[in-house]
């Protein structure tokens, strides 16, 4: 049986739609399985950093609002995940992060030295009930809506008075 031209070029393009298809899933795939092994490989659990520290992140993560639990506590220690975040984002410091997008994971906050070295160790509560938000509220990108959700979410763990304390004198906003 003999094709016609019209019919061998739809089975070429198909096969050329299936290549490339399968070339972008693979370059997704090592994407995902580099920021995995970069995630455990430079970052540290906040325990053994830090165990009051620790303590604390735990107890608000035990808060009943949040149900996306158990959450993990990491401390970066020069992941390129900080460092993207740093340069391409903010126009100021990343102080913690949650890579939602990361399933192993995705209920992980990974904080910066900054937090817990800097003047922002007195916002820990606020830092990480935000990024709890994250994680509750199943964010899977960062912008203004999911930013504020965030906002919104800290300030019934914490109370709003702390966000806006933060806010004000912090030097930032939460993002």
């Amino acid at each position: 049986m003999r094709m016609n031209a019209r019919a061998t070029l739809g089975i070429g393009f198909l096969g050329l739609l299936f290549l490339a298809t399968t070339a972008y899933s693979t370059f997704l795939l090592s994407e995902q399985i580099y920021l995995i092994y970069d995630t455990y490989a430079h970052t540290e659990d906040l325990r053994l950093i830090d165990e009051s520290a620790y303590n604390l992140c735990q107890k608000i993560a035990d808060n009943p609002q949040v149900t996306e639990g158990p959450v993990y506590f990491r401390v970066d220690r020069g992941s390129s995940m900080i460092e993207d975040l740093n340069v391409t984002k903010f126009p100021y410091e990343a102080l913690a992060v949650t890579p939602v997008g990361l399933y192993f994971y995705s209920k992980t906050v990974i904080l910066t030295k900054q937090v817990l070295n800097g003047k922002y160790r007195r916002y820990l509560d606020v830092i990480v009930a935000h990024e709890l938000g994250h994680i509750q509220l199943r964010h899977t990108q960062s912008d203004q809506k999911t930013e504020e959700e965030a906002d919104r979410f800290a300030a019934e763990l914490v109370g709003s008075y702390r966000v806006l304390e933060f806010k004000m004198y912090g030097g930032l906003s939460l993002e």
